[in-house]
């Protein structure tokens, strides 16, 4: 799936997948770079979505799905728009 995040596209195909077994958030994307958490949600009304996750949100999900490339990420992550810069 490619999308765009502030005017970057980026490709899930290239990216490190994580699948969490769950159905509000299916899938965490890492960028090949690692500084880029993304997480596909699912909603009845949206259907659905991608967003960026903050540095605690990336923390909240490797603790609660057991990733501990996502601890490696918040290395280089922060709830700047890191991932725009660095793109």
């Amino acid at each position: 799936m490619v999308f765009e995040w502030d005017g970057v596209r980026y490709d899930t195909a290239s990216m490190k997948s994580f699948n969490t077994g769950t159905r509000h958030e299916p899938v965490i994307y890492l960028t090949q770079d690692g500084r880029c958490v993304f997480v596909q949600a699912m909603d009845r009304s949206r259907g659905v979505t991608m967003h960026r996750a903050s540095a605690h949100e990336i923390r909240r999900l490797a603790e609660q799905y057991n990733i501990p490339e996502l601890l490696e990420a918040l290395e280089h992550v922060s709830d700047s728009d890191a991932c725009r810069a660095k793109a």
